[in-house]
């Protein structure tokens, strides 16, 4: 059972617009009965707060404090049912379905200009699988929810090359060498990129034979980004070294 917010209005307003209490000589047992059914109701919505149940197999919308938050886990249910679900609950969102990689299906991204008040947790650049919105809210969002790339079709969300699954999988820190003996093996296409982390100065496309001369020896793959199954960019820096603002993602399964 979710926190519907319509139902709890509705109870709201039920409770408010109750029948008027009957006469005088049966205001004791009206009392009584009235405090029951006010136990009773808040017991209901306090269990409906605390106790939640999923409404669906693969999506759930709860109220937290002053917060409602939308959760997509395990297998994502399709755009329409997230939709109505969202709907039911308040929340004006709109939600389309995109291919993507291996390590963003099931997972959350705006197509909308985002406010400032509405949180994707854990990040919008990866996708997210939680979304929290303000009480009450009374936006309006577009959402594009990963579901898996058929063979052939371009990635709708560019995904990170060296997550599990994907084309350069698990070759964090690796040199260009041995990601391309990889990408070779897989039938992927790489693009390589050198950066300079002290001048923040990218080459692009840089031609493989010059990427593995003497000059870029101590240079390893730091991020990555795939466009589909066999068509990656691998930016390398010295040593693999992180670039401010952007975090290495570091991922258990490698």
């Amino acid at each position: 059972m979710t926190d519907d917010i319509p139902f709890l209005d509705r109870l709201g307003d039920q409770l408010r617009h109750a029948t008027p209490p009957p006469p005088a000589r049966h205001t004791g047992l009206v009392l009584r009965v009235a405090a029951a059914v006010v136990v009773i109701a808040f017991g209901v919505i306090a269990f409906s707060a605390w106790r939640s149940e999923p409404v669906s197999a693969g999506v759930d919308v709860r109220r937290s404090g002053a917060h409602v938050v939308l959760r997509v886990f395990g297998t994502a249910p399709p755009a329409s049912e997230i939709q109505e679900i969202a709907h039911r609950n308040g929340l004006n969102i709109d939600v389309t379905e995109v291919p993507v990689g291996p390590s963003l299906v099931g997972q959350m991204f705006p197509s909308t200009v985002v406010p400032p008040e509405v949180d994707f947790t854990g990040g919008i650049t990866h996708g997210s699988r939680t979304i929290s919105f303000p009480l009450n809210w009374k936006g309006r969002l577009g959402l594009l929810i990963g579901r898996p790339a058929r063979g052939g079709e371009a990635y709708g969300q560019p995904s990170d090359a060296l997550a599990p699954g994907e084309p350069l999988a698990c070759q964090q820190g690796s040199t260009a060498e041995a990601v391309a003996a990889a990408a070779e093996r897989q039938g992927v296409t790489v693009r390589w990129w050198l950066t300079d982390p002290d001048t923040f100065v990218t080459r692009r496309d840089v031609p493989f034979a010059e990427v593995r001369s003497s000059a870029y020896a101590g240079y390893r793959v730091a991020y990555g980004v795939a466009f589909d199954a066999h068509q990656a960019i691998a930016e390398l820096t010295p040593d693999g070294r992180e670039i401010p603002p952007k975090p290495i993602k570091k991922y258990r399964a490698c």
